[in-house]
């Protein structure tokens, strides 16, 4: 063995003789731990889920996004798209301007205003639309490489961004309106 090898296999050694433990929070908290704090058991607890189905669409949702900590977007089959503005409490449709059935993958948002949504990019257009008004009013982006369907998006930074899918990446350097191919086109 190597000096490397003894070196790691020595601090392993140590590591796990040194009987280090965590500790991980139950999502229900025993009885025990609510008896040190005054909530009764009723209140419901905040990192608990609450159902909204079929609410706030009966479509399959794929994606979704915060523009801010009460304002969001999920996106999903059949063009769905969805926005709150408390927090997740109440969910709306939001009108896109297209009749396309296609789906609409992921979601993402640069900053507080601006949002892009992505889907197939296809001969007839891309599904791709963005919001520069903080959802007020969405455009389709027509600045985009056709060809494919388009899963994962992702801004860096309020203006440059990724989008990718099966090997191929797109790029936008002024938050979504234009996108530039980085490499091969997907392959879906």
């Amino acid at each position: 063995m190597t000096r490397l090898h003894l070196l790691l296999l020595t601090l392993l050694t140590c590591l796990a003789g040194t009987n280090l433990q965590g500790q991980v929070s139950p999502l229900r908290p025993d009885e025990r731990s609510l008896a040190k704090t005054e909530r009764p058991l009723t209140t419901p607890l905040l990192d608990e889920w609450v159902r909204q189905a079929a609410l706030p669409t009966a479509r399959n949702l794929s994606g979704v996004a915060w523009a801010t900590a009460t304002h969001a977007f999920a996106s999903g089959d059949g063009l769905t798209m969805v926005e709150t503005l408390d927090g997740g409490v109440t969910w709306s449709d939001v009108d896109l301007p297209s009749s396309s059935t296609d789906p609409l993958y992921n979601i993402s948002c640069a900053d507080a205003n601006t949002c892009v949504a992505i889907g197939n990019s296809a001969t007839t257009g891309p599904d791709i639309y963005r919001t520069s008004n903080a959802g007020a009013s969405w455009q389709r982006v027509t600045k985009f490489p056709l060809g494919g369907s388009w899963y994962h998006i992702d801004f860096i930074s309020p203006t440059e961004g990724f989008m990718g899918s099966n090997g191929a990446t797109v790029h936008t350097q002024d938050a979504g309106a234009t996108w530039q191919l980085k490499s091969a086109y997907p392959s879906c």
